[in-house]
């Protein structure tokens, strides 16, 4: 029973990690293209929620430090501001 349980906790974990990173990848993409970007925002955030911060922070920091390298502030600004969101 036991192995049984850990075993659905680490898929449960690897599917979050598989969505969270689809999701990021969608939240760059928005602002690639300039659409969507109040979309993806929302779903990172409510991903967040569900416990994904642990998953998301470093990505979504990294992200933030490379928008504020190539001079797009605004952009680097949301998705730092995404770092904070507990």
């Amino acid at each position: 029973m036991n192995a049984r349980c850990s075993t659905y906790e680490r898929e449960r974990e690897d599917d979050m990690k598989s969505v969270l990173t689809i999701a990021a990848a969608a939240f760059i993409l928005s602002f690639a293209t300039k659409e969507n970007v109040e979309e993806s925002t929302t779903f990172l955030m409510h991903l967040i929620s569900a416990d994904g911060m642990k998953y998301l922070f470093p990505y979504l920091h990294n992200v933030g430090i490379q928008l504020y390298r190539i001079n797009r502030i605004k952009e680097a600004a949301k998705s730092l501001k995404l770092c904070n969101v507990t």
